[in-house]
């Protein structure tokens, strides 16, 4: 089948070719995570003070340490929204707003495609150039830790790094890039970058350049944005109306939508998504934030856009329900069924699990904090001190501090704890 890409339609005509074979395997992919209703992540809508228009193109998305949200429209548009959906606007003097990030001091970056620039942003909206030669077709922005920016040129096929003071340098070039899109840092330090015109995400060092390839998503070109958290990269596949997570090995697994274009919420495989293009995360890391399209584009009446919220599932959050549906009684088989899910089972939940157990003893609830500590060091048994050592003073404190014919019963489980061995 024949797909036309008009995100880029300024640029060039360009024409993909879409084997059945890839579609029919991407649909096939999506049929190997369909997970029960206890373990489903959801979609839903951020309710907006007022419409986006989109003309019916997309561009980045990113999050604030507060939580603020910056939506782009690929044409002259910024907003800042608000965690309840309060909208600003904070720019239409753009020229192809494309990708987006925030450095450390909370100023927005915006990424012009089609005038080959990136502006920065203010808090109060104030609108400076930082960069304006060296890129061609920027789309994808990140920040390192000394606020170093990275940056994906798409029509050039090159990433640059532009440091604090605005210097552009070529980072790397490379014949495995097909308008590199989107950008995102790996917990291990390396760019991860989508290519929008293949299917395949590349790795980059961001300090040699080197480039190979680290997964190849089915179904097509289309690679839009990307993001990680909890051991997973998220990433949008705009010409699919699908967005599929990526293990820390490579390895790919459907994360929403039907496939079919629309706008339902519910359950995440059941969702449909209209060209979902940028995509960020909470600072809680546990929802993704995805802009698609709402309408057909047609003169002079602009089609709009909508945000929308992909809630993951987390296992606090399902060990909550089991609380709230079976009591303490019902943590280990629901500790024991996400664990041995075969894609919720790669997540790190060792520190996930700490916390836990540490909000329950600042509320007192003696039971379920050793509970939840048990079941951590059980599972992980190289985290026991961890989990028992540190807890052991708070939790004789609590105790104490406590006024109920239960406590002998609760000192009693405390003392069970095994004490730190000398090192």
């Amino acid at each position: 089948m024949r797909i036309r890409l008009l995100r880029y339609r300024e640029m060039r005509s360009t024409t993909i070719l879409v084997s059945a074979a890839a579609v029919i395997a991407f649909l096939a992919l999506a049929t190997l995570a369909v997970a029960e209703d206890d373990l489903s992540d959801s979609v839903a809508t951020l309710e907006l003070s007022q419409e986006l228009d989109a003309r019916g193109r997309l561009g980045g998305v990113t999050v604030d340490a507060l939580g603020f949200l910056y939506v782009a429209n690929f044409h002259d548009a910024v907003w800042r929204i608000s965690p309840e959906g309060e909208v600003k606007t904070l720019t239409r003097s753009l020229y192809g707003s494309s990708g987006n990030a925030v450095d450390s001091r909370g100023d927005l970056f915006q990424a012009n495609f089609q005038g080959h620039t990136i502006d920065r942003i203010s808090r109060n909206g104030d609108v400076s150039r930082f960069v304006d030669e060296g890129l061609r077709g920027p789309v994808g922005l990140a920040f390192d830790a000394e606020d170093n920016l990275f940056v994906c040129n798409c029509t050039g096929n090159f990433l640059s790094k532009v440091t604090p003071e605005g210097v552009v340098e070529t980072l790397t070039e490379s014949e495995l890039f097909a308008c590199p899109n989107g950008l995102t840092f790996g917990p291990d330090g390396n760019l991860y970058v989508t290519n929008f015109n293949r299917q395949d995400v590349l790795r980059v060092s961001a300090d040699t350049g080197v480039v190979t390839r680290f997964a190849t998503v089915a179904g097509g070109a289309g690679n839009a944005h990307i993001a990680f958290s909890r051991g997973f990269f998220y990433i949008t596949k705009i010409l699919t109306n699908r967005l599929v997570k990526v293990s820390l090995d490579g390895e790919v697994f459907p994360l929403a939508g039907s496939g079919q274009a629309g706008h339902d919420d519910g359950p995440a495989l059941a969702a449909s998504f209209s060209q979902p293009n940028g995509i960020a995360v909470s600072p809680q890391g546990d929802v993704l934030y995805v802009n698609t399209v709402v309408g057909e584009y047609q003169k002079p009446q602009p089609s709009t856009m909508s945000v929308r919220m992909v809630e993951l599932l987390t296992l606090t959050k399902h060990l909550e329900r089991a609380l709230a549906t079976e009591g303490v009684q019902g943590l280990g088989a629901a500790y024991e069924r996400y664990r041995t899910d075969p894609v919720r089972g790669k997540e790190n939940t060792v520190a996930e699990m700490i916390a836990f157990g540490y909000s329950f003893l600042s509320m007192l609830r003696i039971a379920e904090a050793l509970a939840v500590f048990e079941l951590n060091a059980d599972a992980t048994p190289w985290s026991r001190r961890l989990n028992t050592t540190s807890a052991r003073p708070i939790a004789t404190r609590a105790v104490a501090r406590m006024r109920s014919p239960s406590t002998g019963a609760l000192w009693s489980s405390i003392r069970s704890i095994p004490r730190r061995q000398p090192s």
